[in-house]
């Protein structure tokens, strides 16, 4: 069984490689990323984009980065500096929502250990390929291998 501590520690020095710890915290960028992840999965964002379409450069092809990015610029200098006690228990609570639509999906905690570390082995991958100009997120690279097929395999062991 993967200990928790070893994924958070994977979790930590996978972002340390990726040097994503090296600038300061940004509530937009951090945001933003969190955006993205939510809208992965919808196949379907013209709706959304056309919505943005009229006050920015938002494209019917639009996917999850860019509408978040555009989400994110057009909120950039609306919202009200928060205290790192708020954005601490905001990044919380988003952990919390997240392991419980693991547990609706019948995860397991250990389950999601193991899921984590795969998502992570895949996300070394990205460690030598490019990194995005606009948020200096790594990009995947033509030969990336993503861990779907080994999250199915822990799919397939629920009971």
């Amino acid at each position: 069984m993967t200990s928790p501590y070893s994924v958070f520690q994977s979790i930590y020095d996978w972002n340390q490689q990726a040097r994503l710890l090296n600038n300061a915290y940004s509530d937009t960028l951090e945001s933003g990323f969190q955006i993205e992840e939510a809208l992965e999965g919808f196949s379907d964002l013209s709706e959304l984009t056309a919505c943005f379409s009229h006050i920015s450069d938002a494209h019917p092809d639009s996917g999850p980065r860019e509408l978040s990015q555009i989400i994110m610029k057009l909120l950039q200098n609306q919202g009200d500096e928060i205290s790192d006690v708020d954005r601490f228990d905001k990044h919380v609570d988003g952990i919390i929502y997240h392991f419980g639509s693991l547990f609706k999906l019948r995860l397991t905690t250990t389950s999601i250990l193991e899921g984590i570390a795969v998502v992570i082995d895949a996300n070394q991958q990205k460690l030598k390929s490019k990194r995005s100009a606009s948020d200096g997120k790594l990009l995947k690279s033509a030969d990336f291998v993503g861990p779907e097929p080994e999250l199915q395999a822990i799919l397939d062991c629920r009971e």
